[in-house]
């Protein structure tokens, strides 16, 4: 597997899921995304078709210098990653990551040669007041 230790955070969020419409093969696209409080990671590789997924090929494709990570600095010790589908039983197409500079948002987009899925993303500044508040709801 991938090890996110070297940056002594935390993970608080993982999200796995097979790309949508993908063509008959022996290999299933995934992509995973994984959160610590400052930031959020993509993964994005090819499966073999089995009775259980091994991701070890996944993540081995994965050098510390090569990862696809966003990182926004903070002060919350933990975080929280939601993602959306447009319709109930779907693949997500929207997500949400609550972080200590505020809400960093956006869609998934899939393609077949896409490095990312993370797409249209922004961030949405906390007021002043309402950082305090999610300081105190997360714990």
């Amino acid at each position: 597997m991938y090890d996110l230790a070297e940056h002594s955070e935390a993970v608080t969020g993982l999200h796995m899921e097979p790309f949508p419409q993908q063509p008959s093969s022996s290999e299933i696209k995934y992509y995973i995304l994984a959160t610590t409080p400052k930031r959020i990671y993509q993964f994005i590789g090819s499966v073999a078709k089995g009775e259980t997924p091994q991701f070890v090929q996944l993540f081995a494709m994965y050098n510390p210098g090569t990862v696809q990570f966003l990182e926004i600095p903070g002060t919350l010790r933990e975080s929280q990653l939601q993602l959306w589908p447009a319709k109930p039983n779907t693949t997500p197409l929207s997500f949400a990551w609550l972080t200590g500079a505020g809400i960093y948002y956006g869609q998934l987009g899939f393609g077949d040669h896409m490095p990312v899925v993370l797409k249209h993303t922004d961030l949405r500044s906390y007021p002043d007041q309402l950082e305090c508040r999610c300081l105190l709801l997360l714990h």
